[in-house]
């Protein structure tokens, strides 16, 4: 196993194998008509609330309701409490609680108030520590960390706050990084596919890009070594499908005789048990053909995309501690008359998991 793998090749594919990548969607805006729908409105703030499967909207000018959306219909909601009038405010779905969060807006005044919603009522907390009352602010759930991220913002005392904070779910808690945007109001924040959050531009803040984390480690896919064949089988990887956490790494297998062909897995590109890489195959029956990688699994399936090229993927979990490691990945296919075993192999690839 390569020292820089973090868990064996096994224990990842055991869970990351995908089949192949579903069919391109035609994107298009279409605007649903539905029975009942909230007013009109602007300022308002809206979460996903993914336990429930619902969207969640609060408030906007003029309002203090709380609907829900469920890709169909949506409903009013009349919770036991509720926050008051307000707009200009922020949402955020804590995922690990399974609550949407609110903080506060501007409602006849700045409100510095901290609301939960649980899909039937909303509650108020009163942390021993708060951001201060301010509208115009952004946020949203770190995952990684699992806490809601505030920044920024506009108050009465100031245009243009730039302070950072995370909610737990008991306190609010404000951060002190050692570099930071400056102060902004009607920016936006998401989290990333790098497992940071991630925010753009606002009043002050123009076009800057920020993030709040370490920065990304940078997935690679990268071919080695050469197959066999005439011509010889090639393993290509796929630009748009590196093997982020989380995402689907793919290559494409071409020069397959027939449209025939599998792929094995290795944790190592130097071993094959006692043996240094790379390993020949004559010996067996695959003549000129050489083993890039250690061959821990064999057989992942393949689709075929063209009579001679046929693709592959894999879904690769997205657990943090998997950053850094490798993956060796060679094709091998049908290839009758070519050797006595009739099968060729291709070169192979290296993927370095990442985050970004």
């Amino acid at each position: 196993m390569n020292t820089h793998a973090t868990i064996h090749v096994a224990s990842i594919l055991a869970v990351a194998l995908s089949a192949a990548p579903a069919s391109a969607q035609i994107h298009t805006w279409t605007q649903l008509i539905p029975v009942t729908e909230p007013g009109a409105r602007a300022g308002h703030a809206m979460a996903y609330d993914a336990a429930r499967q619902r969207v969640v909207l609060f408030g906007g000018s003029g309002y203090a309701d709380t609907w829900e959306w469920d890709g169909i219909l949506w409903v009013q909601r009349a919770p036991a409490s509720s926050p008051s009038y307000r707009q200009s405010h922020a949402m955020a779905y804590d995922a690990a609680r399974q609550r949407v969060v609110l903080f506060g807006g501007y409602g006849g005044g700045y409100l510095g108030d901290t609301w939960e919603w649980n899909g039937t009522n909303w509650t108020l907390f009163a942390p021993a520590a708060s951001p201060s009352a301010r509208h115009e602010h952004a946020m949203a759930y770190d995952a990684a960390g699992q806490r809601v991220v505030l920044f920024g913002g506009s108050s009465a005392s100031s245009s243009y706050l730039g302070d950072t904070w995370e909610w737990d779910g008991i306190n609010w808690t404000q951060l002190a990084p050692a570099s930071s945007p400056s102060g902004r109001y009607s920016h936006a924040m998401a989290y990333d596919i790098s497992q940071r959050v991630f925010m753009f531009g606002g009043t002050s803040g123009g076009s800057e890009t920020w993030v709040l984390g370490a920065p990304g480690a940078f997935a690679t896919a990268t071919a080695y070594g050469s197959g066999c064949g005439s011509p010889a089988l090639g393993f290509v990887p796929d630009p748009n499908g590196r093997p982020v956490l989380g995402q689907t790494a793919s290559a494409t297998i071409v020069n397959a005789p027939l449209p025939v062909a599998a792929v094995a897995v290795g944790g190592s590109n130097q071993f094959f048990g006692p043996f240094a890489l790379p390993v020949t195959l004559s010996g067996i029956g695959m003549t000129g053909c050489d083993l890039w990688q250690s061959a821990d699994i064999l057989g992942l399936g393949t689709s075929p995309l063209t009579p001679s090229t046929l693709s592959f993927s894999v879904a690769i979990p997205n657990v943090p501690s998997l950053v850094g490691a490798h993956l060796y990945i060679q094709a091998y296919a049908f290839a009758p008359g070519v050797n006595p075993l009739q099968i060729i192999i291709s070169n192979g690839i290296d993927w370095l998991l990442g985050n970004v």
